[in-house]
């Protein structure tokens, strides 16, 4: 493997502001930090993002999964006054 691929397959899948999912489903999450990897004892070998969303009484939650547990999210919401 070259340099240049080694650093491209250490950057991170997301960015801070990305919207994701977990792979298995529920609620739309903000990625709002980015841990690389090995800067934990359980994320050696993934990116571990930190996320927000609110559950359904509208209360902010926060936690942090490894990078395979997570998709981008593709699910496209309406904005503004349909008619």
């Amino acid at each position: 493997m070259s340099e240049q691929e080694t650093e491209k397959s250490n950057e991170a899948l997301f960015k801070i502001g990305d919207v994701v999912v977990l792979k298995s489903g529920g609620p739309d999450m903000t990625v709002s930090q980015v841990f690389e990897k090995g800067t934990r004892y359980d994320n050696t070998d993934h990116h571990r993002y930190c996320v927000n969303w609110f559950d359904q009484k509208g209360n902010p939650i926060s936690d942090a999964f490894l990078e395979p547990m997570l998709k981008s999210s593709s699910e496209t919401k309406p904005t503004g006054f349909m008619a």
